[in-house]
Formats: C-alpha cells, sequence, structure tokens
C-alpha cells in the first residue's frame, strides 16, 4: 500500500511538473505586458507582430507539451491549447487596458492566436507517425534484417 501511495504521488507530482514550463511563459507574458512602455526601443508593426506571434508560439507548444505532447495528443487536444492560448491572448489584452501607456488592441490578439495556430500545426506534423499502410510495405520473411 505504501508503495502505491508513492507512485500516486510521484505521477501527480510528474503532472504538476510538466505544467510548469507554460506557466511560467504565461507569466512571463503577464509581465512583459504589465510594462507601462514596452522595453527597449519601441518596435515597428511588423518585429511588434512577429514577437506576438512568435510568444504565443511557444506558449502553445508549451501548452501542448504539458498536455502529453504532440506524438499523443488528438485532434481536442490541439483544439483546446488553441482556444486556451487564444483567451489568454484576449486576458492579456484586457490586461493592457489597465496599463498606462498601453492599449489593447485586437490585431495583436488575432496575430497571438495565429501564432499559437501556426505552431501546433508545425508540431502536428513534426509529431505525426506515418500512416499505417506504410507499415505494412516492410518487407517480411527471412530478408527481414536486410531492410532494417
Amino acid at each position: 500500500m505504501h508503495a502505491t501511495l508513492n507512485a500516486t504521488a510521484a505521477r501527480r507530482l510528474r503532472a504538476v511538473l510538466r505544467w510548469l514550463p507554460a506557466l511560467a511563459w504565461a507569466g512571463l507574458i503577464f509581465l512583459l505586458s504589465a510594462q507601462p512602455e514596452p522595453l527597449g526601443r519601441q518596435p515597428g508593426a511588423a518585429q511588434s507582430l512577429l514577437a506576438h506571434a512568435a510568444v504565443y508560439a511557444v506558449l502553445a507548444a508549451l501548452l501542448l507539451l504539458a498536455a502529453g505532447g504532440p506524438g499523443r495528443a488528438r485532434w481536442r487536444t490541439y483544439a483546446a491549447v488553441l482556444l486556451a492560448a487564444s483567451l489568454y491572448g484576449v486576458s492579456d489584452e484586457l490586461h493592457q487596458a489597465f496599463v498606462p501607456g498601453r492599449t489593447p488592441d485586437p490585431v495583436d490578439w488575432a496575430v497571438d492566436t495565429a501564432g499559437a495556430a501556426a505552431a501546433l500545426a508545425l508540431l502536428r506534423l513534426l509529431g505525426r507517425r506515418p500512416p499505417p499502410v506504410l507499415g505494412r510495405l516492410r518487407p517480411r520473411g527471412r530478408h527481414q534484417d536486410i531492410a532494417e
């Protein structure tokens, strides 16, 4: 019974630790958007949009990894991660309404969501396994070790 409790506690700890990078990244996003003015010199519009997309691409990737990774995730997991990243983008823009010198921008939110979607699409493509039909094309029999 003691070993079962330890195994359960270890599983719970691993589950919590899987979410820490995503939570830390979300905290960094919050911290950066709480700044009265963006750090450093003002970026141009293209740089700003690229930064938004990249930041939310990383958030989506970390959320997907926390949810089990691209290899095991189903389309519902991808949809839930995209929804979570997009809603966090909405909350980030609303948060900026209360920060002096910052204003919420629906274009920023759209770019946040697009960056998250692009990252998830890329991870989906990279995490795919070959279709089962290709697995059946491998040679069988005594010459099998030659192909492997």
